[in-house]
């Protein structure tokens, strides 16, 4: 896990697949503790006053977030084509 990073509400600085923690200008503590973990993306639209993500000055603004895990990207696994005349 990751230290705390203060956002400066210029979009959402990660991955949308990245898990993370966020802290709220209004400090509620409902998505900042363990098992609280969400999608990055979750917090975002792309209508920026919608987003948590981008900063409106309202409580719901993310002024700091926690990575917690990134998914990995899952590799292709090969394909193998039937044979021909069986």
């Amino acid at each position: 896990m990751s230290e705390w990073v203060e956002h400066d509400g210029k979009g959402m600085p990660v991955a949308e697949d990245c898990f993370v923690l966020v802290r709220f200008r209004d400090r509620s503590p409902h998505y900042e503790n363990s098992g609280s973990e969400r999608m990055a993306g979750s917090w975002h639209s792309n209508v920026p006053r919608y987003s948590n993500w981008h900063h409106e000055g309202t409580s719901g603004d993310i002024v700091a977030y926690r990575v917690v895990a990134a998914l990995p990207i899952p590799s292709p696994e090969p394909v193998t084509p039937p044979k021909q005349g069986s």
